[in-house]
């Protein structure tokens, strides 16, 4: 149909194309990134075995002809198990069922956008008996996901406690207070380490993001004057692109009483580092300066010194810095803090309520803290 391309039009067809832009942010970058590959892999699969990718002229599922060997449904459901099982999956790995079946519903989608209806599907909605089949049958084979552990408070003692008498690295420093802040904040890797993840997981904090109170007002630590971090009592990290964080909602600890477990002395230890070099406010917490130049404080150089600190206490078990995010969780849950401040913390989404409160009340979360060091498992 011709279109008149008057003013009103073209106001039209921007705000179209808006639509359609936004529409791409309903699903993580990741996940864009990964539905766009998907059929990538499909259009190949395909090819090798000689078939159109829009399965035009294969017979749908309740349609096979007498004597014919294979239908679209037999596609997906290949396509399916070998996703699974690594052989056509991006990292060459086996993956879990659900991603494998994120991977084919990927697929049947893009085929119903070019025509051609997903063949998973009898109804809107609605699986075919042999699909649904399948994929129970794949999950029922496939292992529980074993729960991540938590870290002894004695290991994370000795990993990141520092004798006042001797001179540390900065390294040594950083590494100290990035443990600390991961467990008090209940941090994902990706929000205060060097990751080597995907670069959309890495959403790390940074010096900006950091608000300290003094005497009742509160300060950016970016740009708070140096003279005043002896007084902080309340330290806060402000949440940008964080999973589950709610967009510029700030997320509190106050003091532990303790000179090195504590999340405020050590945000504002690393704070006191990243400003005696002159870090720029977007400067990330995972960030340190020593003689040699600028380094970064990685998730696996953390993870080999807590299993270093573990050894040392003739403990064998193999850590993991995402055990931190747990072994905070775990400190809440045994020192009886009531389940709103756990969601708050945790940033879980699983009661709506918890979005109406707020975890940066320095009189509500005033024992927290010192709660989780002296609950630690």
């Amino acid at each position: 149909m011709d279109t008149p391309r008057n003013a009103a039009w073209e106001d039209f067809f921007s705000h179209q194309n808006s639509a359609v832009e936004t529409r791409t942010y309903s699903v993580k970058k990741k996940r864009r990134v990964e539905k766009s590959n998907q059929f990538g892999i499909w259009t190949t699969f395909c090819h090798r075995l000689g078939v159109s990718p829009d399965l035009k002229d294969v017979p749908a599922p309740d349609a096979k002809p007498p004597g014919a060997q294979y239908d679209q449904l037999d596609f997906i459901e290949v396509f399916l198990i070998k996703f699974h099982n690594g052989s056509i999956a991006p990292s060459g790995n086996p993956v879990t069922v659900k991603h494998a079946k994120e991977a084919a519903a990927g697929v049947g989608q893009t085929l119903a956008r070019m025509g051609t209806p997903d063949p998973r599907l009898v109804a809107p909605n609605v699986f075919h008996p042999r699909y649904k089949d399948l994929t129970k049958g794949m999950a029922s084979k496939e292992p529980a996901t074993p729960k991540k552990g938590y870290i002894p408070k004695e290991v994370l003692q000795r990993a990141a406690t520092l004798d006042p008498t001797k001179r540390y690295t900065a390294q040594t420093h950083a590494t100290a207070d990035l443990i600390w802040i991961g467990m008090f904040f209940l941090l994902r890797p990706g929000e205060y380490l060097k990751t080597n993840c995907y670069p959309e997981d890495a959403h790390p904090f940074e010096l900006q993001d950091v608000t300290f109170r003094v005497f009742g007002r509160s300060y950016n630590a970016a740009y708070m004057s140096l003279d005043l971090f002896d007084h902080v009592t309340f330290a806060s990290l402000r949440f940008t692109t964080q999973k589950n964080g709610i967009e510029n909602e700030d997320l509190g600890q106050a003091t532990t009483g303790d000179v090195f477990a504590c999340p405020v002395k050590r945000l504002v230890s690393r704070v006191q580092h990243l400003r005696a070099h002159s870090a720029d406010p977007t400067t990330p917490l995972y960030q340190y300066t020593d003689s040699a130049g600028t380094h970064n404080i990685s998730d696996s150089y953390l993870t080999h010194q807590l299993r270093k600190a573990a050894e040392s206490l003739f403990d064998f078990h193999k850590y993991t810095i995402g055990m931190l995010r747990n072994t905070g969780a775990q400190a809440l849950c045994n020192a009886g803090t009531q389940p709103d401040i756990q969601q708050l913390l945790g940033r879980w989404h699983s009661d709506a309520r918890a979005r109406y409160l707020t975890a940066n009340s320095e009189e509500q979360m005033q024992h927290h803290a010192s709660n989780m060091l002296q609950h630690a498992p």
